[in-house]
């Protein structure tokens, strides 16, 4: 009898020792990833003044609109304002036209002098809240959109099992030029645009929800600067090579 007990007890320890490991590790995948994508769900374009961004040449954004997109996430564009350039260059390149090549790296250099014009040097202030929130009921019902895009992020979801837990969003590493802080976001009478300082926006994210083996998943995003400013997605993201990509967007809403 005292056997059966202690064989029970330590069974039960393991289980726990397990399910605490499991759940370390998806934490630790929670955070890769929104420190993988966090550059992106800003965007770069506010690293330049009010979004006065020149326009890549004419020919460039034809060849970008004409790309499948699923092929796009193939490549390792950096800044989202190069992206065309970059598959430009490698159009060219497969095609070996030389003289296009020489063409295409000249309106590069002038597109990147036309950037550093517009370069805005403030610091860059984004607003974070301490955790990734819990899936409301009422969001749940958008998950119908993700139902269609890949069913199988939702087999057996139970979406109470995934509360609201705490976020280091300081131990971000993949921040660039925006600087994040936990502070209260100002309302828009108090907000601060000065010489020095440039307040972005307040982004929110909710727990991910992963398939079994953590290659996949998704997670609701909004971002806030203002009641004209502001949107909600829902994010479908892949981990490729080792670091996470955003699959699908799923706009939900828009102000």
């Amino acid at each position: 009898m005292i056997k059966t007990i202690r064989l029970i007890l330590i069974f039960g320890f393991f289980c726990m020792k397990v399910s605490a490991q499991d759940s370390k590790k998806y934490h630790k995948e929670e955070f890769n990833v929104i420190n993988d994508l966090f550059i992106q769900l800003i965007d770069t374009g506010y690293y330049y003044n009010d979004w006065l961004i020149p326009l890549m040449p004419e020919q460039y954004l034809a060849e970008i609109a004409l790309k499948p997109e699923e092929n796009r996430d193939n490549l390792d564009w950096g800044d989202k304002e190069y992206y065309p350039f970059e598959y430009s260059k490698k159009l060219i390149e497969t095609k070996g036209d030389y003289d296009k090549l020489q063409k295409f790296y000249a309106d590069f250099r002038e597109f990147q002098d036309s950037l550093k014009s517009q370069y805005d040097s403030r610091r860059l202030l984004i607003f974070v809240t301490d955790s990734l929130y819990q899936i409301s009921n009422k969001e749940s019902e958008d998950l119908k959109e993700v139902s269609r895009i890949d069913s199988t992020l939702l087999n057996s979801l139970q979406l109470d099992k995934y509360v609201t837990r705490y976020i280091d969003f300081n131990k971000i590493e993949n921040h660039s030029r925006f600087e994040i802080t936990n502070d209260k976001y100002p309302d828009q009478k108090t907000r601060i645009q000065t010489n020095d300082i440039k307040e972005i926006g307040l982004i929110t994210c909710s727990r991910v929800i992963f398939n079994t083996d953590l290659t996949k998943g998704f997670f609701f995003y909004t971002f806030f600067k203002n009641g004209l400013n502001a949107y909600g997605l829902i994010l479908i993201v892949e981990k490729v090579d080792g670091l996470w990509r955003i699959k699908h967007e799923i706009g939900l809403w828009v102000s």
